[in-house]
């Protein structure tokens, strides 16, 4: 890895204009730029290219306005989160993509935030990415119906029924 490299540089020999360039081209580059070089400029730069790399954020740069761009380009960012911002942004995240009602802590679940994510299992989220990288995602996969994360006492024949209607494969959730 050339991250220690860039660490034993000084910040003078890093000019912004060239870390910014870097994170334009390649976001997972903010995985190489020293924590102490990462400007929430540089971050959301990184997070509105490719969501994921809100864990490479600092916790200091990770700000609701920095969550909620990478949520727009990744619903499932929404695992990287801080919990406290996490409670205002979870609804958001889901309406966009359902397969983020998996990082949605259990006691905000609703019933209608349940709905709209296995009517919206997808999203408009986008399976390709330049330069993605990042810890292996926790999620059962894009293919799959967040009908599995939904609580049992919402898993009644409407809920079903809508998670059917929106992807026929959702019946490997289905209760018998």
């Amino acid at each position: 890895s050339h991250g220690h490299v860039l660490s034993m540089l000084e910040p003078e020999h890093l000019p912004m204009l060239s870390l910014q360039a870097a994170v334009k081209s390649y976001p997972a580059a903010l995985l190489h730029i020293p924590e102490a070089m990462q400007t929430a400029a540089i971050c959301l730069m990184s997070v509105s290219l490719c969501g994921r790399m809100l864990h490479l954020v600092p916790p200091v740069h990770r700000s609701e306005t920095l969550c909620m761009a990478a949520i727009e380009n990744e619903p499932t960012a929404l695992q990287f989160v801080p919990a406290d911002i996490r409670k205002r942004l979870s609804a958001a995240a889901v309406a966009m993509c359902g397969q983020a009602l998996q990082y949605v802590p259990h006691a905000q679940l609703t019933r209608e935030m349940c709905l709209a994510a296995v009517r919206n299992p997808r999203g408009r989220r986008q399976e390709h990415r330049r330069g993605v990288t990042g810890p292996p995602q926790h999620s059962r996969g894009s293919s799959c119906s967040p009908l599995y994360a939904v609580p049992h006492d919402f898993l009644d024949h409407d809920m079903c029924v809508a998670a059917l209607n929106a992807d026929p494969l959702a019946i490997t959730y289905v209760p018998m």
